[in-house]
């Protein structure tokens, strides 16, 4: 992101998008993981494993999450350069700091 905002071109944020898509899948097949290990089942999807997880209270916005993981499914299926912007205005104003948090209560167990 910050390469991004030095020099605005699009091939850089397209390189932001695509960075948050490997992201968004790591997230919640870990969270999947973890939720697993604490003897849930029934964690097939992205949406419903992050809403065990806010359940559980290893994430504390499910609705943010939800839009991360709408974010995520409009990166593969709807790619128009405003669409773009969009979605790399939200992973950096938002996103970013529901990784973080996840990665800090991941740490915790």
């Amino acid at each position: 992101m910050q390469a991004y905002q030095e020099n605005p071109a699009k091939i850089i944020r397209d390189g932001v998008i695509q960075r948050f898509e490997f992201t968004c899948e790591l997230a919640w097949k870990t969270t999947r993981e973890f939720l697993l290990g604490q003897g849930f089942t029934e964690l097939n999807s992205p949406k419903a494993t992050m809403r065990k997880a806010f359940s559980y209270g290893l994430i504390d916005d499910e609705q943010a999450w939800i839009a991360l993981l709408n974010a995520r499914s409009q990166t593969s299926h709807i790619y128009d350069d405003a669409t773009a912007q969009e979605i790399y205005s939200q992973i950096e104003s938002e996103f970013v700091s529901l990784f973080d948090n996840l990665i800090e209560q991941l740490k915790r167990g």
